[in-house]
C-alpha cells in the first residue's frame, strides 16, 4: 500500500494567536474581538485558534485607508 506524501510547500503557513497579535500591533484580547466580528478568518484546532498568512494579509489589505492616487 503506497503511502501519500503532501506537499509542504501546499499547506498553508499558521500562526498562533500571539504571533497574530504581535504582527497586528495588538493585544491578544483584540484578536479575539477582531475574530468574534467574523472580520478575520481563523481555524480551530483542539481549543486553539490558528490562522494563515494569506487570511491575515487579506484583513489589513481590507482595512488599508487612502489610495496612491491621493499620495501624488
Amino acid at each position: 500500500m503506497a503511502v501519500e506524501r503532501h506537499d509542504q510547500n501546499a499547506l498553508p503557513s499558521l500562526l498562533t494567536l500571539e504571533e497574530v497579535a504581535q504582527v497586528l500591533r495588538v493585544s491578544k484580547t483584540s484578536v479575539y474581538r477582531i475574530v468574534e466580528r467574523r472580520e478575520l478568518l481563523c481555524c480551530r484546532v483542539g481549543r486553539n485558534l490558528r490562522f494563515t498568512r494569506e487570511d491575515v494579509a487579506a484583513y489589513l489589505r481590507a482595512r488599508r485607508v487612502g489610495s496612491a492616487a491621493s499620495d501624488q
